[in-house]
């Protein structure tokens, strides 16, 4: 008999590509169910939630899966994140855990550079189709050696501002979108 004394109630798994790769997966999911037996939370990438992968992850044991959405903005996303996933694409991972029974919650950003109140009105918008079951909104952030830090560079949208966390203010200035309305929005 095992002891189960001093024994976590559920696990999270904070690898972005943990439902990456189906074949690693679907043997992670029956050694994990067979040995470990918890219920789980994991981020995933909308891109690879399909049905099976959803169906994986429930017959482990997964209670939640974290998603990026970012931006509800197609060209925030592509362009500036380099995430390559349509609305469609991102709406449907959220409908296939919420048809499976697997709470979701859904990341978002605001204040990226060039983003506009009405780019922001797409994210709350493909939030609300979404119907995730938790919301996380964060300010952007340029992080050193990024392209998006390069952009804010020479853009001169870097500011002297510091953050202490994500959920703050915004870091940046830039004509489209004050650092008031980013507070607002988040």
């Amino acid at each position: 008999s095992v002891v189960r004394e001093n024994r976590p109630s559920y696990l999270i798994f904070h690898d972005d590509v943990l439902t990456l790769h189906r074949k690693w997966l679907r043997q992670f999911t029956e050694l994990y169910r067979d040995r470990v037996g918890l219920p789980f939370v994991c981020n995933s990438v909308a891109s690879a939630l399909d049905e099976s992968c959803v169906r994986l992850l429930k017959e482990a044991g997964c209670r939640e899966v974290l998603i990026g959405v970012e931006s509800g903005d197609q060209e925030l996303r592509t362009k500036g994140l380099r995430r390559k996933m349509s609305d469609e694409t991102i709406l449907n991972a959220f409908h296939l855990c919420e048809g499976s029974n697997i709470e979701t919650s859904a990341y978002n950003m605001v204040g990226l550079p060039f983003e506009n109140m009405g780019k922001a009105l797409r994210t709350i918008k493909l939030n609300a189709k979404a119907r995730p079951t938790n919301i996380q909104v964060s300010v952007f952030f340029p992080f050193p050696g990024t392209n998006l830090y390069e952009l804010c560079r020479q853009k001169n949208f870097l500011t002297s501002g510091h953050a202490a966390s994500y959920f703050e203010t915004s870091t940046i200035s830039q004509p489209s979108i004050s650092q008031e309305e980013v507070s607002f929005i988040s």
